[in-house]
């Protein structure tokens, strides 16, 4: 199969487009969870403050803000922006946890299902960062939100980079507070420069 101009074309639409859509729904999820979770914002803006003396976050800094990294891990881990993977195809007879998959079967990851397990994350639908913080304070990272395999996901390493920049400028420069208490799920006021 001969690689033409079309073929770039598409595959660029879709990387900007689906970068696009799941990035600004993963940034809506996550400003929704920290309005209900003001001391999370807080310790995040004092980590940025302490460990960037006011300079804004660079993704080489990222092994620097172990609970910006955690607090990024929850968000993907509650809300996926993808809650099922790509599909594959199995391409024997194969098993998965003891389940017979027959050759030629249709497999779709159930991202969702697979970080709500609470065998794994005890629980599971709770907004807890700290749960990704080993004892040192660096940051452990067991997730599978952009899919797994050789399927991967082509825009995980845009998509990470994005997440952690945008999340890092916004709290450093901006705290999120309900509108009213009773407002809580449906607006916000944004207050620039933490006083």
């Amino acid at each position: 199969m001969t690689l033409t101009d079309s073929h770039i074309h598409m595959t660029t639409v879709d990387l900007l487009i689906g970068g696009t859509e799941t990035t600004a729904a993963w940034l809506s999820w996550t400003i929704a969870f920290l309005l209900h979770r003001p001391e999370v914002q807080t310790r995040v803006y004092e980590e940025l403050t302490n460990v960037l003396k006011g300079q804004y976050p660079r993704y080489s800094d990222r092994r620097r803000l172990p609970y910006l990294c955690a607090v990024i891990n929850e968000m993907l881990r509650l809300r996926p922006v993808a809650p099922l993977a790509v599909p594959h195809k199995a391409i024997r007879d194969s098993s998965i946890a003891g389940y017979f998959i027959p050759k030629n079967t249709i497999v779709i990851p159930n991202l969702f299902g697979a970080h709500h397990d609470p065998e794994v994350w005890p629980d599971p639908h709770s907004f807890r960062p700290e749960r990704f913080l080993q004892g040192d304070g660096s940051c452990l990272r067991a997730l599978i939100p952009f899919g797994g395999g050789a399927r991967l996901c082509l825009g995980e390493s845009v998509a990470k980079m994005e997440m952690f920049l945008f999340t890092g400028y916004l709290l450093r420069d901006f705290q999120f507070l309900p509108a009213s208490p009773r407002s809580l799920c449906l607006t916000c006021v944004v207050w620039p420069a933490w006083s």
